[in-house]
């Protein structure tokens, strides 16, 4: 497999900015003298680091950004470079080359500027990780198996989500392979059953070869890599509209299959948008919100007990939608309405539309403990802690507003990503601002250490992008540190909406991130692997 040298763009960039800083050295030499009168103290700013993360071995270009509150003319200031380790090829310069060294980890450089007035230091953190490309180009949502290293992934291989297909692929012992027989089709709502055997989705097809389109919800068994098709489009062959499936949930123990289902009308009235409930062990499917007088339920999942089956649903017909739950023992739902539960109780203001135009609410279900974190259609970020009796709702503190909702692996805390910011809640709904964007920058596809004491996340700034971590509770940085080297930002506005492009952490404290142009080919992302081991043990 071909490996990328991440700093080979800086050993371009040092050959380029260094003969401007030389010149530019020589052209403002002055004499001895000075003729400007007394020097004013000068100030290192800060270093500039390029590229922001090597591996070992790899040439780095330091530049150190000197200020002062006059120009000193004739008091050209001197520099001293240190480092805690590596070695550099000139150490006297404002930009100077930094060759690093052969252990991984954090690294610490040092720049000293002095003039006649003062002497000034700064100090930058460098990580210099141990990384490989795994994947080259069509890979995205990485779904560890047992922690890792081996994988699960969607892969596409378009970028265009509307003609685009993607399909589950395997990643086990560097080997990429179809997880199941291929079923290449866009909006996979892709899905893992808790024990790791099998995966559900819902994909589109033609009937008969006409411009007319089904979705179907599959599940994939990955012991026999055999797809099994659960619903049945009920229209005739010469409807132009089809019933539509979609949105499958596993139960926690992986018997049950849940999805939503769209079913197209006979005649003028309205369409009926259903749960459904396909029983694994005794291949049968029932309609759980069949007595329902208004048949609008959509988007079901499973809370992490099993206790309930929930779902999005405007019991009134009036376009209010509030969560629901019909209850679950045995592998059994519940779906009567002296049994179902009103679970949020917003009034209805939940959700706002009609069923046909409603998006899947941005929700996850807390890994250990039954509580649903959902936003409402105003942006609020609403805990919905179900229990026997139904369920209690908190409002996050600062939570509106959130594009990306991730648990930790213990269920401690939720992370969450508005774009400018990272935030974390406990399961009491208090947040902690953890990491703020500079002004243009985004921040997102956020990921989780093991020991829940680190948080990964994308850095998107014009046209590039990298992944940094942050320290919230390990004791080890004060600041957000740059994990991979910068990388184009590609489409990932378009890729996620076919798939998750956040990164995944495995138990070894390998972070696998997908990432565009890692091969300076392909326009769509590949799986890179930085090794975080020595920045978090």
């Amino acid at each position: 497999m071909k490996t990328t040298d991440v700093a080979k763009y800086g050993r371009l960039l040092v050959a380029g900015l260094m003969v401007l800083g030389v010149a530019a050295c020589e052209d403002d030499k002055q004499p001895e003298e000075v003729t400007g009168g007394e020097s004013e103290p000068l100030k290192v700013e800060e270093i500039i680091v390029q590229p922001r993360v090597a591996t070992p071995g790899d040439t780095l270009l330091l530049t150190a950004v000197v200020t002062s509150s006059s120009n000193n003319e004739g008091d050209i200031p001197t520099l001293d470079w240190t480092a805690t380790s590596g070695r550099f090829v000139e150490d006297d310069e404002l930009s100077v080359r930094w060759v690093s060294p052969a252990q991984a980890g954090i690294h610490t450089v040092t720049a000293k500027a002095t003039n006649s007035a003062n002497s000034s230091s700064a100090t930058k953190d460098v990580f210099i990780a141990d990384g490989r490309v795994l994947i080259e180009g069509q890979a995205g949502e990485i779904h560890l198996v047992n922690g890792g290293p081996d994988f699960y992934f969607l892969r596409s291989s378009v970028t265009n989500p509307i003609t685009g297909g993607v399909d589950v692929n395997s990643y086990f012992n560097g080997i990429v392979d179809d997880a199941v027989n291929p079923a290449r089709a866009n909006h996979l709502n892709v899905v893992y059953s808790r024990d790791g055997n099998f995966e559900a989705h819902a994909a589109d097809s033609l009937i008969f070869g006409r411009i007319v389109i089904a979705r179907n919800v599959y599940v994939g068994d990955f012991s026999t890599r055999i797809l099994q098709r659960l619903t049945v489009d009920s229209q005739p062959d010469s409807a132009l509209e089809r019933d539509q499936f979609a949105n499958p949930s596993f139960s926690p123990d992986s018997r049950l299959v849940a999805f939503g289902g769209q079913v197209r009308s006979v005649g003028s009235g309205p369409d009926s948008f259903h749960v459904f409930v396909h029983d694994l062990t005794l291949t049968k499917r029932t309609r759980v919100t069949a007595s329902h007088p208004f048949s609008r339920a959509l988007f079901p999942t499973f809370s992490t007990d099993g206790a309930w089956l929930t779902y999005v649903s405007d019991q009134a017909g009036t376009g209010r939608w509030d969560l629901y739950g019909s209850p679950v023992s045995g592998a059994v739902v519940d779906g009567s309405l002296a049994s179902l539960k009103n679970l949020t109780n917003t009034g209805g203001n939940l959700l706002s539309g009609t069923p046909d135009k409603l998006r899947n609410p941005l929700k996850a279900w807390n890994p250990v403990s039954p509580i649903l974190a959902i936003q409402s259609a105003e942006g609020s970020l609403l805990l919905v802690a179900t229990s026997a009796g139904g369920a209690s709702v908190t409002t996050v503190d600062g939570g509106a507003g959130a594009v990306e909702l991730v648990w930790s692996p213990n269920g401690n805390l939720l992370g969450i990503s508005t774009g400018g910011r990272v935030l974390t809640s406990t399961t009491g709904g208090t947040t902690t601002e953890r990491v703020v964007a500079a002004p243009g920058d985004n921040v997102r596809d956020i990921a989780w250490s093991p020991n829940e004491e680190w948080l990964a996340y994308r850095v998107t700034r014009g046209g590039s992008s990298w992944f940094e971590v942050v320290d919230i509770g390990a004791g080890v940085l004060t600041a957000p540190m740059p994990v991979t080297a910068t990388s184009d930002a590609g489409l990932v506005g378009t890729y996620r909406t076919m798939m998750s492009m956040s990164a995944a952490w495995t138990s070894a404290n390998r972070i696998l991130c997908p990432t565009f142009g890692i091969d300076l080919l392909s326009d769509t992302p590949g799986v890179y692997e930085s090794d975080l081991s020595s920045l978090v043990e």
